[in-house]
């Protein structure tokens, strides 16, 4: 019971770091940076400590504070910083994905 919960928790925030993630991607604004920055806490912080989770949401913060300051500047070229920010938005789903089925798992 308690796992399912977990589980889907952890799903939930999956899917709402992927909206905030495709909202970047289309047009970025300092909100939506803050918005992924909350969480991206969150889920760092919400459960045991797990390494290969906090360094994908680094990476990919980091790449969409990138995206955000490029497109703020009108800096170029933007696609690559935006492939980027994809790669690490996937990353970041991979870990969480493997996280949800885990505490899934557990009896």
């Amino acid at each position: 019971m308690v796992e399912t919960a977990l589980a889907e928790g952890i799903e939930k925030r999956r899917e709402a770091i992927q909206a905030v993630v495709s909202r970047i991607e289309r047009g970025s604004t300092e909100v939506d940076l803050h918005d992924l920055q909350t969480l991206l806490v969150d889920v760092t912080g919400g459960s045991r400590r797990d390494p290969g989770i906090e360094m994908a949401a680094d990476d990919l913060f980091a790449a969409a504070a990138a995206v955000v300051t490029d497109r703020n500047s009108n800096s170029q070229p933007i696609a690559r910083k935006l492939r980027l920010l994809r790669d690490a938005g996937l990353r970041l789903q991979h870990r969480l994905a493997g996280a949800a089925e885990r505490a899934g798992q557990r009896h």
